[in-house]
């Protein structure tokens, strides 16, 4: 016997916001740039539901870490005309064609010569802001890229391989100090995204909200995770970050997913890192980028 067809009404109100989301999408890897695989799979990635029978995700936001590491100061003058950055450039050139900005960032492992003693804590911030900044100015200037946010650091709460280890009181330093260069520069229109931390709590996000000039420089309070954050976690953070939300910053949690790297239970993967985004949107957030851990492990075990 058939069960009788429901209907529900469903109401409305244009008139009342509610949240605003900015976008979904991934992390991306450029160094693959004109591979079949990979631009099969960009394809994919960019076209949405409008683009007939390849139609794909749709997605909006791209982070793009081109070096994969934050040392190429190490490896020569020309390097933003090497076959890698030439790689990165054109990744964006394609996105920005199709009216997408991705964000560009940078992390891993810096030279040995900006760390400490210990060989892992960053010392050298000017040194560092310095390669920075030339990177991001190169990117707007000599390739005529339309992005406006940097991620300069990543999951420095952890240490190398992630990125040198800076703690939440130097972080602050640390930025502060790239501001200034990239206002030196005249780029006062890039925006900061910070700090991809790699655990989930406001530690970071409480000393940079202390800061005037990051107050303005700051465009994304940038999180990660991996594992399933309980409501509670949520709200303290957010209570946390809620003056720089008030102030216009946005907030992204620019690394989700599940770190399982046997490709032997793909559907739980799916589904736990569905769940920790639809959990991320609830506690507020309005962006997100998956990061496929298997893929990486993959790539950078071959």
């Amino acid at each position: 016997m058939t069960e009788a067809l429901r209907y529900v009404n469903v109401a409305v109100d244009a008139a009342q916001d509610y949240q605003t989301i900015d976008g979904f999408g991934v992390n991306i890897n450029s160094k693959y740039w004109g591979a079949p695989a990979f631009d099969t799979a960009l394809e994919l990635l960019v076209n949405g539901p409008s683009a007939g029978l390849r139609a794909g995700l749709g997605a909006t936001l791209y982070r793009v870490d081109i070096w994969g590491k934050s040392d190429w100061a190490d490896t020569g003058d020309d390097v933003t005309t090497g076959d890698t950055f030439r790689k990165g450039w054109a990744l964006m050139r394609y996105l920005n064609e199709r009216g997408i900005e991705p964000y560009l960032t940078a992390s891993g492992d810096v030279p040995r010569w900006m760390l400490a003693p210990d060989g892992k804590t960053l010392a050298a911030y000017d040194e560092f802001c310095e390669m920075l900044v030339s990177m991001v100015e190169w990117a707007r200037r000599r390739e005529g890229l339309r992005f406006r946010y940097f991620g300069p650091l990543n999951e420095t709460d952890i240490g190398s391989p992630e990125g040198p280890s800076v703690s939440a009181q130097e972080f602050v330093r640390v930025m502060e100090t790239l501001d200034r260069k990239l206002a030196g520069r005249g780029l006062d229109d890039i925006r900061l995204v910070v700090a991809e931390q790699a655990n989930f709590n406001a530690d970071y996000v409480r000393e940079l909200l202390t800061s005037e000039p990051l107050r303005q420089r700051i465009g994304v309070l940038g999180m990660h995770t991996y594992r399933d954050i309980p409501p509670e976690e949520y709200a303290a953070f957010m209570q946390v970050a809620q003056p720089g939300l008030d102030a216009g910053m946005r907030l992204w949690m620019s690394e989700y997913g599940d770190l399982d790297q046997s490709g032997e239970k793909e559907w739980y993967v799916a589904w736990a890192s569905t769940t920790r985004l639809l959990g991320a949107l609830e506690a507020g957030f309005t962006g997100a980028m998956v990061w496929d851990a298997e893929q990486w492990f993959l790539i950078h075990s071959s």
